[in-house]
């Protein structure tokens, strides 16, 4: 992946766009797109949304971010500016390396090879920086300053901030040149510009040969200008954003450790210096995204639920954020509702709903926590309580015809348990309370009569015709009960009296004749 994290590294960006793994997203380098003309005349002292993700600055931060409020380091040098974005956090340590550079510019005098025109100067400091300083190798991870002078490790924007810095010891301007996934240099010469890939040793000994440059970048960096790449898709970036790109690249490799509060922070610094650096925008968006990720995971719900609505809050229209912050919500209710939690589930979405009232799911899942909350006290015998809970989600529902088709399922399919069992009389007075409810609801008139007719049947099979009868119009009230009960009904009489006849107890078939003339349910 290409160097230049802003400039360097397979920086990280914009994670999942679906919640399907906990992977982290890759992009390419620093992706150049078309800052929104109100994004790019944002200035550095404007307030910065992202200040509170900043954590808390060391006082050499503070002081450079002042310094910097106004796109310009009037009190730092260049040096200074990137030791402290590189992470110097004391006085006494700052000065060692500033008396470093200073050592480094004497040397460099004493050579007595800084002379001639300003292009004969950039390149004898350019090959004294790699021959004397920066003899620890190309590194994609480093920016760190402190590296590049105690150890001589260097990337491509530590290396473009100290050559920056010694060619300015020696009257020679350059500036810091932002290239689609990379860093450079960018000389100011009498007759024009020139621009430097600070990472390649050999860059001046090569000439002025296209491809062979190319090539050289390649091989030490992994980084090849895109085909078509021109000087006219280069940008200069102050002195600044150039430590801002610092800031940024410490961000990546941050995210990459899993230190997520640290990347964050580095990401916002990043920005209160260069408001329009998209992949620092879009690689803070990664952090907190995945490290909602990271704590929905370990179980930490509400802690993720807080960082996507930081991330919601600074870019409402991040699709990946909207995603994960239902899937987060649906983790966490589903964890609630099979502990049987099931009112903190519900206070739950109630808040969800509150701050995204527009998002489905969140109505769909009100509406299932009530369906489970109803089946737990029905499966508990708690009949009451279920339909005090069924009565909330019909109040609560967006629509209510969808609330009271899940409590006729739910009740339907508790009074088939309880038939299973033979627990006649409870599925019965279950049925009976819903129908009251829903009069029209056929599955349930449909299984009530079923329901009777397999409770009636064993009292028809040994004749006791009473009990038949009895249990064919229980809880039924005269002129509507189904005409297939009252069949059964008039059955059960005439197998009464018949049996009795052929026992030749005549005067009680006589009576139960009677008895069924009058009965209210075969007069409606």
């Amino acid at each position: 992946m290409q160097d230049f994290r802003a400039t360097i590294r397979p920086s990280i960006y914009l994670a999942l766009a679906l919640w399907l793994s906990s992977s982290i997203a890759v992009a390419h380098g620093r992706v150049e797109l078309p800052p929104s003309k109100a994004l790019r005349n944002t200035r550095p002292e404007d307030p910065s949304p992202y200040r509170f993700l900043e954590g808390e600055p060391c006082r050499l931060e503070e002081r450079l971010f002042a310094d910097a409020a106004d796109g310009r380091l009037d009190e730092h040098s260049l040096l200074a500016a990137a030791l402290v974005a590189s992470g110097v956090a004391d006085d006494g340590l700052l000065r060692r390396y500033e008396e470093r550079l200073a050592e480094l510019t004497d040397q460099l005098r004493r050579l007595g090879k800084v002379t001639g025109p300003p292009r004969q100067k950039a390149r004898a400091v350019f090959e004294f920086m790699h021959g004397r300083v920066l003899r620890g190798g190309y590194r994609l991870n480093s920016t760190d300053l402190t590296v590049a002078l105690d150890q001589g490790r260097f990337n491509c924007v530590s290396a473009s901030v100290l050559y920056i810095c010694l060619t300015s010891r020696f009257g020679v301007t350059a500036r810091g040149l932002e290239v689609p996934g990379h860093a450079m240099a960018r000389l100011v010469l009498p007759d024009g510009t020139l621009d430097v890939e600070t990472t390649c040793p050999r860059w001046f000994r090569l000439g002025n040969d296209p491809n062979k440059l190319a090539e050289l970048v390649e091989k030490t960096t992994g980084f090849r200008h895109p085909s078509g790449n021109t000087p006219a898709e280069r940008r200069e970036v102050s002195g600044v954003e150039l430590v801002a790109t610092i800031y940024y690249n410490r961000g990546v490799d941050l995210l990459a450790e899993v230190r997520f509060a640290e990347a964050a922070a580095a990401n916002a610094k990043a920005l209160r210096l260069d408001p329009a650096n998209e992949i620092a925008q879009g690689n803070l968006m990664a952090t907190l995204n995945n490290w909602a990720i990271s704590l929905s995971s370990a179980g930490r719900y509400a802690e993720a639920v807080q960082r996507l609505r930081q991330g919601l809050s600074l870019q409402p229209d991040y699709q990946t954020f909207a995603v994960n912050y239902v899937h987060v919500h649906h983790q966490r209710i589903e964890q609630l509702s099979e502990a049987g939690q099931f009112e903190e589930a519900r206070d739950i979405l109630a808040d969800a709903l509150q701050e995204r009232s527009g998002e489905p799911y969140f109505h769909r899942a009100r509406l299932d926590i009530y369906r489970r909350w109803a089946r737990a006290r029905l499966e508990a015998g708690q009949m009451d309580e279920a339909f005090t809970i069924l009565d909330e989600a019909r109040r609560l529902a967006v629509d209510s015809r969808q609330a009271r088709r899940v409590e006729v399922i739910e009740v339907n399919n508790r009074a088939l348990v309880l038939l299973g069992r033979r627990q006649f009389e409870e599925a019965m007075e279950l049925l009976d309370r819903a129908l009251a409810r829903e009069p029209d609801a056929k599955l349930l008139a449909d299984n009530r009569r079923a329901a009777v007719m397999r409770w009636a049947q064993p009292a028809f099979q040994r004749g006791d015709y009473a009990e038949a009868i009895r249990r064919t119009t229980h809880g039924a009230k005269p002129g509507r009960l189904h005409a297939t009960l009252i069949g059964n009904v008039r059955y059960g009489y005439f197998r009464w009296v018949s049996t009795l006849r052929a026992v030749g107890r005549d005067n009680e078939a006589d009576r139960i004749s009677r008895r069924a003339k009058s009965d209210p349910f075969l007069c409606q």
